[in-house]
């Protein structure tokens, strides 16, 4: 019995130690790798198509993206270190976003991005290898995510086998359901190239925003945190930031002081949840209750003269909790209207 019990000791260490190789392999996979392919994206129940290039710089340059979209409205996003522009051509509209102090706006929310902190991951996480398969023509090693809570999504991975690029990810229901997915149908690795430039937005109507200073120094009067934060969740980014009816203002004379939103994310490494809080305002139409678009959630409610919306890819249950153990962090905990 006892060398039975060895047995099955060694080979579970040996999966382990071979799971965690490959999630090696694929934090730096996406750090050393210049590709280029086509992304199929099924979301809410359609499918869109994206060309993406991912390019690692020379001489510590750091890496850079372009995608651009391959149906419905027209659309190219050009990623730079620390800038992202948006160019919407059937506009003539475009958008940069740029972080003046170095926090990290580079990953484009096309697949999750592994944490650093796998061991943090494996706490929340039943990670196990799960097969073998093809995507694009490539063979691929299969990796599942599996939650050990019912407060986040599941994820099954598909890695190549010769270099560990993410191909293929699954996004996994409550029941183990595909509820979104994003697949790579022609991928090919490439020499480094030099990075796009940012074009000419002279003739353009632009809009800037600048997330660092956003996060400063608005974000030193933020007070909210969440009382009954789900495990593996923390405050990873806290900002203030005018209000949507405000951005969408464009009336640069303006001299009111426009409402300003206090936004924080909350993650788990592989997900994320956002907490917009602002002040009550009459006649504004803004959500109570639930409301689910595909693999996203969202709960609002009105809360001491504010109302809060909690948004995320996660369950419900997620975004309720986090809403409703919403407090003030300078106040006992406040009530619920």
């Amino acid at each position: 019995m006892r060398w039975l019990i060895s047995l099955l000791l060694v080979t579970s260490w040996a999966h382990a130690d071979e799971v965690d190789n490959w999630l090696g392999r694929m934090q730096r996979a996406g750090e050393t790798q210049n590709f280029q392919g086509t992304l199929i994206i099924r979301q809410h129940d359609q499918l869109h198509a994206m060309r993406v290039v991912h390019g690692q710089g020379e001489r510590g340059e750091g890496s850079w993206d372009t995608l651009e979209s391959m149906n419905g409205e027209h659309r190219r996003v050009i990623r730079r270190d620390t800038l992202v522009v948006t160019l919407f051509p059937d506009k003539n509209l475009a958008t940069r976003v740029h972080d003046s102090i170095g926090r990290d706006v580079k990953s484009l929310p096309l697949h999750p991005q592994l944490p650093r902190d796998l061991a943090s991951l494996k706490q929340i996480y039943q990670v196990q290898l799960a097969g073998e398969d093809r995507v694009a023509g490539w063979p691929a090693q299969i990796i599942e995510l599996l939650p050990k809570d019912q407060y986040r999504y599941g994820f099954r991975l598909w890695l190549a086998r010769d270099n560990g690029l993410l191909l293929r990810c699954d996004l996994l229901g409550e029941r183990g359901e595909v509820i979104e997915q994003v697949m790579y149908s022609q991928l090919t690795t490439m020499k480094p190239v030099p990075p796009p430039g940012v074009p000419d937005l002279t003739n353009w109507r632009v809009i800037d925003i600048d997330a660092g200073r956003q996060a400063m120094p608005e974000a030193a009067n933020i007070h909210w945190k969440v009382d009954r934060l789900p495990a593996g969740f923390r405050l990873i980014h806290a900002a203030a930031m005018p209000s949507v009816a405000a951005a969408e203002t464009d009336d640069s004379h303006t001299q009111a002081q426009p409402t300003q939103v206090q936004h924080l994310i909350f993650s788990d490494g592989m997900t994320s949840v956002s907490v917009f809080v602002e002040e009550r305002v009459p006649d504004n139409k803004l959500l109570v209750g639930v409301s689910r678009m595909g693999a996203v959630n969202a709960f609002g409610q009105s809360l001491n003269g504010h109302h809060v919306t909690v948004i995320g890819e996660v369950p419900m249950l997620t975004v309720r909790q986090i809403a409703q153990s919403l407090v003030h962090a300078e106040r006992e905990p406040v009530s619920h209207d």
